[in-house]
């Protein structure tokens, strides 16, 4: 059996988490990258959610506890590029959850991109972040139905967006970013946005060459655990569903939880 690298998370489902959070605000627009089924979309309470996915897979009614719901069969580059810029200006987005294609080099661009729609007090939500073992956090997947079958983990797949937390630590120290042990892998939230700042893009080469080449090795994964905090997600949803301000500054329980 595969030793996990980080202790199973204790915190409530991911899903239910943000369910239960976008309950608690006022969302106005909500932004998923990464629908697939729409379990968690399916879920979500806002005014006006938008989902972006190359290939949706809908077995829930996306539609409920929403105003409005628009729906984008694309690449999340392609639509970034086409969206309707009347509709979708910075400030817009509230809330924006991030889940699509599990490899760093596209999390990185959806997350930049992302942060262009947000106001400083949005919310980005980024998922897997936070693997349990080496093997989900591989890069290519051809392998890991074979060599997960007879763990507690079969078939899981994080990819390498755990390599994120280390970016944006480095290259956007400004934002504040607290990490949480929702089950199964883990959210990590990140406020304080800017979105004017290009800081990602312009750089976007360096962080491949820096960042997206380290190898999924297990003492690569060790290292990153060992100077990570993860709160309790309940800890973090309740402040945060107390100080839900999109337009406004980042509250101070955001600032103290800074590294």
């Amino acid at each position: 059996m595969l030793r996990p690298l980080l202790p199973t998370h204790s915190g409530r489902p991911y899903a239910d988490v943000l369910a239960d959070l976008s309950r608690r605000v006022a969302i106005r627009n909500y932004l998923e990258i990464g629908v697939s089924t729409g379990s968690l979309l399916s879920r979500i309470t806002c005014a006006h959610a938008i989902g972006v996915d190359p290939a949706f897979d809908l077995r829930a009614n996306v539609t409920m506890n929403k105003s409005h719901v628009s729906l984008y069969q694309m690449k999340s580059d392609d639509f970034f590029k086409t969206f309707d810029r009347t509709a979708l200006r910075p400030g817009h987005v509230d809330m924006a959850m991030i889940d699509g294609l599990h490899l760093a080099e596209f999390a990185l661009k959806d997350f930049y991109n992302t942060e262009r729609l947000c106001a400083p007090g949005s919310t980005i939500v980024i998922h897997d972040c936070l693997p349990l073992n080496p093997l989900m956090a591989m890069r290519e997947t051809t392998l890991i139905p074979e060599l997960s079958a007879r763990t507690p983990f079969a078939n899981w797949w994080t990819g390498d967006v755990w390599k994120l937390i280390p970016i944006l630590k480095h290259y956007r120290p400004d934002l504040d970013v607290v990490l949480a042990d929702a089950a199964p892998t883990g959210l990590v939230f990140v406020r304080k946005l800017d979105p004017a700042s290009t800081v990602l893009e312009k750089n976007y080469g360096r962080i491949i060459d820096e960042h997206i080449a380290i190898p999924n090795e297990i003492e690569q994964l060790q290292r990153l655990c060992a100077d990570l905090t993860i709160l309790p997600v309940e800890q973090v949803v309740d402040d945060l569903a107390v100080s839900f301000r999109p337009q406004g500054e980042t509250p101070s329980f955001w600032r103290r939880w800074r590294r």
